[in-house]
């Protein structure tokens, strides 16, 4: 698994959140909590690690099996907790080791382990431990391939069990064997069938649909009855190199092999690679490409029955050059949509979180994201507590609690050393901490970092009046990523999404920042303020960048469309007062990012902005633009045709009608509120849509229509 060190910033109405801190006798805990959701890390052992393996929740108690410390050695650990994040039930194994994944069947689970004390701490072949919900071993026994008549022939001196599952009436385990004997080591995934009941081997099955397959990551039972695996092999080519693939495997209850979908190469590893079977019996799996243009990007990609990618969506930040956003786990929530969570990090955006995210089943794109960092004991470096979870289940009541590691730095006998507690997050169906929240950063507790302008995880979209292409697209470059930077400005005519593409014309502008990025200088040498973000009511702003003094009448906070809060300066030429210029923190101002130095004799420039876009998703649009066009084609004629879509009547009290040119046809519509929540969506084959708005509340909407040529966003007033 990889990381990079980065720094987040987040939305400042964290204010309202409460900091607990309870002391217990044998752990501490922290917590941060609105309503029903909070945050919390638990120190269970004082001097290791505490990493939540699996996790289950049956009627609103979680249950978590996972790897920690026992005095000196590492151990197992067994808690069950409320969904308030109370603890009910806490237990240490000894000279225990887990595997990854636990069968829970009625009132008993099943796992894989490893008794420390056996011949090669427990090495020397599979385990399975059968253990009641207060933790107490009921049974376990342990078998090699020398226990079955049957076996496949292997010389192994090592076995690795990652997981169990419940399979007819048999309980499973996976994993992998080795034998150091042979040149280079040899490596063959394999599963072992135990009774139920008595946990007699039944069969022992070597997974090999192809070549040489070297690790077995997950299982699931598909809605046909079928056992499925995800599982890697390793293609050996005629040069000499080797690739990897990532494929899935099916059995049936006969331990006959029934099917298998060869994937392509694939490039990446986690502590775990999760794998979901849907209810429309589609495969769900986390998958990372070899040749990705940004080595970080991963990807959710969907599978059906007949092994072809329905799709794939990218999760990494793809239009920065420094990011990362690793998941651990996949799972589909009430809704039929895909939830998953890991990390989220950038260090130019500078943010390092715990990350959930929600896509859409249907066309894979990303509902909402949320990163969540714990600045309370950051460093000097302006970076944030290391945080990653592990596993996220859905509540009863709609809201997800999710299960993880926050890292901090301790000191034992004068020597600091790095150990992770156990980290408990609730958000809800929104993935919010606090309701209404915004954007994709997080605060969880202290100081967030500044959080710049010209990020390269932002995009401008401007109209630009009377110019033969009419939209210009801005981005940002980063020369090195210090506090005090030198930012170049790229630009595109084309009209790209955001989403799929990523290069520019060229990149030659240049900014540069001080003071954390609270100021912002045109050129290299800070010739001339552009802006200075750290200005109060009444402050008089004056720069060569332009010859007219400007004051400060007006300063506050506002919304936008991703409900992240943002700053705002309105600044009026005190030669002429009736002309005013309006800066938000981190987007500019609605002329271009370079404002119109001439704007107080009247003179505005003859472009605006349309959308503004923040980590690939619609964060802000300018109030006085009806809709943000976002089309799929580079061609001129495109633009027009989407530009003519129209919503009528808008206000509207009960309905509104979108109507394309007669050779458009709509696709697809879906209703977004102002927090990014799909309210419906809607397939279509038609020029003209009438969209019933009667049973919805009053306010602010957004209409996403979806056409071959391209996609356009209407805002709806509904009175």
């Amino acid at each position: 698994m990889r990381g990079t060190d980065v720094v987040s910033l987040i939305f400042q109405n964290c204010l309202a959140m409460r900091y607990i801190i309870l002391l217990y006798s044998f752990f501490n805990l922290a917590t941060v909590s609105a309503q029903n959701t909070f945050w919390k890390y638990l120190d269970m052992s004082g001097d290791g690690s505490e990493e939540p393996y699996d996790m289950e929740i049956r009627n609103d108690t979680v249950f978590i099996w996972g790897l920690g410390t026992c005095g000196e050695e590492r151990c197992m650990h067994y808690y069950q907790f409320n969904i308030d994040g109370d603890l009910l039930l806490s237990k240490d194994y000894p000279g225990v080791i887990p595997g990854r994944r636990v069968t829970f069947l009625d009132d008993i689970f099943y796992l894989p382990i490893r008794h420390l004390s056996d011949n090669n701490q427990g090495a020397d072949g599979f385990r399975l431990g059968k253990y009641d919900l207060k933790g107490n071993l009921l049974s376990t026994v342990k078998y090699d391939l020398n226990d079955h008549a049957d076996s496949p022939v292997f010389d192994a001196d090592y076995y690795f069990s990652y997981g169990s599952i419940a399979y007819a009436d048999h309980i499973l385990i996976y994993g992998e064997v080795l034998d150091e004997q042979v040149s280079g080591q040899k490596r063959q995934t394999c599963m072992f069938w135990y009774n139920e009941v008595d946990l007699s081997l039944d069969t022992i099955i070597f997974i090999d649909p192809k070549e040489e397959v070297i690790d077995t990551w997950d299982a699931a039972i598909d809605q046909n009855g079928l056992l499925t695996l995800l599982v890697e092999y390793r293609e050996r080519l005629s040069d000499g190199k080797e690739e990897d693939h990532i494929v899935y495997v099916k059995y049936n209850e006969d331990g006959q092999l029934a099917d298998f979908w060869d994937g392509p190469v694939w490039s990446g590893r986690y502590a775990h690679n999760s794998l979901v079977i849907s209810n429309a019996n589609d495969i769900i799996m986390p998958f990372e490409q070899l040749d990705a243009f940004i080595s970080s990007d991963v990807e959710v990609k969907i599978i059906d029955t007949s092994g072809n990618t329905k799709w794939r969506e990218e999760i990494g930040l793809k239009n920065v050059p420094i990011g990362e956003r690793g998941y651990l786990d996949l799972m589909q929530s009430s809704d039929g949509h895909i939830v998953g969570c890991g990390r989220a990090a950038s260090a130019i955006a500078e943010f390092d979180g715990a990350h959930i995210f929600k896509l859409d089943y249907t066309t894979g794109a990303m509902l909402w994201d949320r990163a969540y960092s714990d600045w309370i004991l950051s460093t000097g470096l302006r970076r944030p507590k290391y945080m990653f979870l592990f596993n996220v289940e859905e509540l009863s009541d709609g809201s997800f609690f999710a299960c993880g590691l926050r890292r901090r730095s301790i000191k034992i006998d004068g020597v600091t050393d790095l150990i992770d507690d156990l980290l408990l997050i609730r958000v809800d169906a929104d993935g919010c901490l606090e309701p209404g929240c915004g954007g994709t950063k997080q605060a969880l507790s202290g100081v967030p970092a500044y959080d710049l302008i010209l990020s390269p995880e932002s995009l401008w979209y401007y109209q630009k009046f009377g110019s033969e292409s009419g939209m210009v697209k801005k981005t940002y470059r980063w020369t090195d990523i210090s506090p005090d930077t030198i930012i170049l400005e790229g630009s595109t005519t084309e009209y790209l999404d955001p989403r799929e593409h990523y290069q520019y014309t060229d990149f030659d502008f240049l900014f540069s920042v001080s003071e954390g990025g609270r100021k912002i200088y045109v050129g290299e040498n800070r010739e001339e303020l552009l802006y200075d973000f750290s200005l109060e009511v009444g402050d008089i702003f004056t720069s060569d960048y332009t010859e007219h003094p400007l004051e400060v009448i007006e300063s506050d906070t506002m919304r936008l469309s991703n409900k992240a809060k943002r700053r705002y300066w309105v600044l009026a030429c005190m030669d002429n007062p009736e002309n005013t210029i309006t800066w938000i923190d981190g987007i500019g101002s609605y002329y271009g990012v370079l404002w119109p130095k001439n704007f107080c004799e009247g003179d505005y420039g003859d472009k605006k902005l349309t959308c503004f876009y923040r980590f690939e998703r619609l964060a802000h649009m300018n109030p006085d633009v009806g809709g943000c066009l976002l089309p799929s084609s580079t061609d001129d004629r495109d633009f027009l045709i989407l530009s003519a879509i129209t919503a009528y009547p808008n206000p509207t009290q009960d309905h509104v009608t979108l109507t394309a040119p007669p050779d458009l046809l709509i696709d697809r519509l879906e209703l977004l509120d102002t927090q990014g929540r799909t309210h419906n969506s809607f397939y279509e084959n038609s020029s003209e849509v009438r969209l019933d708005l009667s049973g919805y509340p009053s306010g602010l909407y957004f209409v996403s229509i979806y056409t071959e040529k391209g996609r356009v966003v209407k805002k709806v007033v509904l009175e």
